[in-house]
């Protein structure tokens, strides 16, 4: 089988069907000669619904590393206070992609 144009390996049944072809998945692999062994295979799926938790997990993820950036600048604290939200804003944006926030958030 070919992932990401690159030959690999699967033996297991259950793992392949799991997916179709031309599908995008997520796999984990072991080098096994010249192919990649596949040990673990799964779909990804586009249309996925977050939780108000999951959603808010993602968005203190998305704080804590834009607050990380922020470390050692030195500027003003009302500065650091709107670039790190901005910053997270972003980070934000890019992880959800054209999905946006699917549902408000009780804590904005």
């Amino acid at each position: 089988m070919g992932i990401a144009q690159q030959n690999c390996t699967c033996r297991d049944d259950a793992l392949i069907s799991r997916i179709e072809s031309g599908q995008a998945v997520d796999d984990q692999w072991e080098q096994s000669g010249k192919f990649k062994k596949i040990i673990d295979i799964e779909p990804v799926l586009d249309d996925l619904e977050l939780t108000p938790k999951s959603l808010r997990i993602l968005r203190m993820s998305a704080l804590r590393s834009a607050s990380y950036l922020e470390i050692g600048l030195d500027v003003p604290l009302e500065e650091k206070l709107r670039t790190t939200l901005e910053t997270s804003r972003a980070f934000e944006r890019y992880i959800l992609g054209s999905r946006g926030a699917s549902g408000s958030d009780e804590n904005e």
